[in-house]
């Protein structure tokens, strides 16, 4: 071997020992790696048990210490005019004593007495319509004994109780100039919708009502029969699944539109719809409006209903 090649072997192989520790330190960084990744997956897994236990254990004691079998809360509006809603609540004790224990419903101040009736402790009450009613706990007393079990139950009538109406008018149309205004034409469909957490019919009429400058010109009822939308699959809303639709409490109704409205410089269109539920309050939605200028005409929005009392007084605005 030639004295002048050793240096260039040294080096040769001075870089495949380097090329090799770096392989191999790229391998242990890997499996450093695997095992940090094990590690933080262990770890969740063990995390995820203990809080699957902690959270056994905590409902099993809560339900050991829990002074309740059931607790029920019903809600019928009774009262129109005074805007009030009665509140049934039937609970059962897993301990009593007949004839001895007596039990109340606490709403901070309030409280409301319970009465035995079949096993049930029963009581009713009125909360306003308007208004968030909360019930903290329920007390047992016997003698000297007081026991007080958490309830935490949130009445808000207007939602529990009212049903709760949205509307979207799906238009097609056009703005020609008339006379000293505009005409507008709208091709489509009304959808309207009703959400509620009772069960049965909670709507008794739907009109469609047409307004100029504030003054109604037009009044059609919509008839509470047709269920089945006639817009295309295109639509941006998709359709409702037989199973969200109840034939016996339907939630979806629809009424086709196809007419031409003249709007005289200066006046202002607009179209309603009005539900009125079987305890008499409206849900208003306005679903159009514009005026007489060739400004673009936009029909495709949805709202929330305001709700109004028989007297045209607004209860609620979304």
């Amino acid at each position: 071997m030639k004295k002048e090649n050793v240096p260039m072997i040294v080096s040769v192989a001075c870089c495949i020992l380097v090329f090799g520790c770096w392989i191999r330190i790229g391998n242990l960084q890997n499996k450093i790696e695997n095992m940090e990744s094990n590690l933080v997956s262990q770890v969740s897994q063990i995390e995820a048990s203990v809080n699957n236990i902690y959270y056994q254990v905590s409902h099993t004691l809560e339900e050991q210490t829990n002074l309740l079998e059931d607790i029920q809360f019903t809600y019928e509006i009774k009262d129109t005019k005074q805007k009030t809603v009665q509140v049934t609540c039937q609970l059962v004790p897993k301990e009593y004593q007949e004839g001895v224990t007596t039990a109340v419903l606490l709403s901070g101040a309030q409280e409301y007495p319970l009465t035995l009736q079949d096993n049930h402790f029963v009581g009713t009450f009125e909360v306003p319509l308007l208004e968030y009613t909360e019930i903290d706990a329920v007390q047992f007393q016997e003698g000297a004994t007081i026991r007080s079990q958490e309830v935490q139950e949130s009445i808000y009538p207007i939602q529990d109780c009212l049903p709760q109406v949205s509307a979207i008018l799906y238009a097609s149309g056009g703005i020609q100039k008339g006379g000293t205004g505009v005409i507008y034409t709208m091709n489509g469909e009304i959808e309207i919708r009703v959400d509620t957490y009772v069960e049965k019919q909670t709507v008794e009429s739907i009109d469609m009502i047409e307004f100029m400058d504030k003054k109604e010109i037009k009044r059609t009822q919509i008839p509470l029969d047709n269920h089945t939308s006639q817009r295309e699959s295109t639509s941006m809303e998709p359709e409702p699944t037989a199973e969200a639709v109840s034939e016996e409490y339907p939630s979806q109704f629809y009424y086709p539109v196809e007419q031409s409205t003249e709007v005289q410089q200066g006046s202002t269109y607009e179209v309603w719809i009005d539900v009125t539920d079987i305890y008499g309050f409206h849900h208003k939605v306005c679903l159009f409006q514009q005026g007489g200028t060739m400004e673009s005409m936009d029909t495709d929005f949805f709202e929330q209903a305001s709700i109004y009392d028989a007297d045209g007084n607004v209860i609620f605005i979304p």
